[in-house]
């Protein structure tokens, strides 16, 4: 469950990150609108998104330090995620996309966010969103985080590696801006996966510290 805790923070970092992007964009916005009408309009959603930000980094904050009660913010933090993917699905329903794309296909894109959403209301209602103990057993958050960091460098240098292969075989020439890619990506690859390393001995010595008597 600590695990669990630790990823929904990160979570919920991430779309207070991307929530707080909007804020400046609806800013300068509100700044070049004359109507009336369309700035009432774009203050409102302003101050809407300025909530929402605050939402998920309240529940960011308090998953994090986890010395801190969590329930609350968890569960507002999740139903207020679900908002979006709900309203989409429901507006495609009723567009003309439904008719092209259908239903399922369109839910599709939001199954992980709405499955992370309802895990982290169904976690909000358990003893282990209260607060945790100064001494708990080490978790897996930062492995899981590094090795989907990890999928992720790999995926690209492959994908370039392989654009290089395909260039080369059509053109006998690859831009050399592709082995500066390979370069980037296979050092950040080597990296993610040193940094892996290190975690997973660190957290092995804090396991071994805990159950020494």
């Amino acid at each position: 469950m600590r695990t669990l805790r630790f990823l929904l923070a990160w979570y919920f970092n991430i779309l207070c990150i991307f929530t707080a992007c909007f804020i400046f964009s609806f800013g300068l916005r509100i700044a070049k609108i004359g109507d009336p009408l369309h700035l009432r309009i774009l203050i409102a959603m302003e101050i809407t998104i300025i909530v929402v930000a605050f939402v998920f980094g309240k529940a960011w904050w308090v998953l994090w330090h986890e010395k801190l009660a969590a329930r609350a913010w968890c569960i507002a933090a999740s139903v207020v995620s679900l908002v979006f993917p709900v309203a989409s699905l429901i507006g495609f329903r009723f567009s003309d996309f439904w008719r092209v794309a259908g239903l399922w296909r369109v839910a599709g894109l939001f199954t992980v966010p709405i499955s992370i959403a309802i895990t982290g209301v169904l976690f909000g209602f358990t003893d282990a969103a209260k607060s945790l103990p100064p001494a708990t057993r080490p978790h897996l958050g930062h492995a899981i985080v590094i090795v989907g960091v990890l999928f992720l460098f790999m995926g690209n240098f492959v994908s370039v590696a392989v654009a290089c292969v395909i260039g080369f075989v059509k053109h006998k020439h690859v831009p050399a801006a592709y082995f500066v890619a390979l370069a980037v990506l296979g050092y950040l690859s080597w990296g993610a996966l040193q940094w892996l390393r290190r975690n997973l001995r660190d957290r092995q010595e804090e396991i071994n510290e805990l159950s020494t008597p």
